[in-house]
């Protein structure tokens, strides 16, 4: 079993941070959606997963380990996942556990968004956005931070991040290969997840300006802006679907998690910007939405599940 077991971390491990930033952001829509026992069952699921990775990360660093893949992009989904979790545990009312997660979310950011910059070549897909995405992550929480914490500077920081991540998604943009759509994996969601996430950001920060009074005179201005980041990221929800039927990839792969979190941020950030404009037909589809999350979140864990039981008969033979 000890070999199994090896055989699928060794397999998840370039995607564990997708499991968490999939899990978390899933619990999150539902909580938006009213299922608190849901949400509660899917943010354990994500921090039992964030634990699990943290430990391998702090006994790699005991030992002085190599980590193989630190300075690539998907590093950073280390990030996305940190605060993720902590946007999970702000709902519950752990502001100061939210807090902890944003610092180290934030520490993280800064450590390996330095080393994703300075890696060659630079990705041309899917992972390309994983910078705007981990940028946007820090900003969501920030925002989120900024009313139970009373602190107008956490506003200012998650806006400023909110511009950089939305530069970082131009950037990627530019380098984006079409032909991703076609033969790239899983992580080619993330095109449209990074517009949703940036949605999100913009209308935590709207309803931050309104909880704290301060900067209101750029809340108009930013609903714009949130409303014209929710349409970009909806105009790839055809494409990217259109792409899945045209060559489907029915057999389970690692990179899924990397398709469950932008499926499961489009129904967040429908719910929060639907909140934050007070348009109602962006929530109603947020709430449907959130059971195709649901139901995407399970077609990987079930293929998760699957692969470890054939990983644990491979290894009693």
């Amino acid at each position: 079993m000890g070999a199994a077991s090896a055989a699928v971390r060794s397999e998840l491990a370039p995607w564990a941070g997708s499991l968490v930033m999939g899990t978390g952001i899933v619990a999150v829509a539902l909580a938006l959606a009213g299922f608190e026992t849901l949400f509660r069952a899917f943010l354990g699921i994500a921090a039992a997963a964030w634990l699990a990775a943290a430990a391998v990360l702090g006994a790699a660093l005991v030992r002085r380990r190599a980590l193989p893949g630190i300075r690539a992009a998907r590093a950073l989904t280390a990030v996305a996942g940190t605060c993720v979790l902590g946007s999970g545990l702000e709902l519950v009312g752990w502001s100061g556990l939210a807090l902890a997660l944003w610092i180290a979310g934030a520490a993280l950011w800064c450590g390996l968004g330095a080393g994703a910059a300075v890696a060659r070549p630079w990705p041309r897909g899917g992972l390309a956005f994983l910078p705007a995405v981990a940028t946007q992550s820090v900003a969501v929480l920030g925002a989120e931070l900024a009313s139970p914490l009373d602190q107008d500077w956490m506003v200012v920081v998650s806006l400023a991040l909110l511009g950089l991540g939305l530069g970082l998604y131009v950037a990627a943009l530019a380098r984006f290969d079409l032909s991703e759509l076609r033969s790239g994996g899983g992580e080619t969601w993330i095109a449209g997840g990074a517009l949703a996430i940036s949605a999100l950001a913009c209308a935590e920060i709207v309803q931050a300006i309104d909880a704290q009074g301060v900067m209101t005179g750029a809340a108009d201005g930013l609903s714009g802006l949130d409303l014209a980041l929710w349409i970009a990221s909806a105009a790839w929800l055809p494409v990217l679907i259109g792409a899945e039927l045209r060559r489907p990839r029915p057999r389970y792969d690692p990179s899924r998690w990397a398709t469950v979190f932008p499926v499961g941020m489009y129904a967040a950030s429908s719910f929060a910007t639907g909140a934050a404009i007070g348009a109602a037909g962006i929530t109603d589809f947020a709430r449907v939405w959130v059971w195709v999350a649901v139901a995407t979140w399970c077609l990987a864990a079930l293929g998760l599940v699957r692969r470890a039981i054939a990983a644990a008969i491979v290894a009693g033979d």
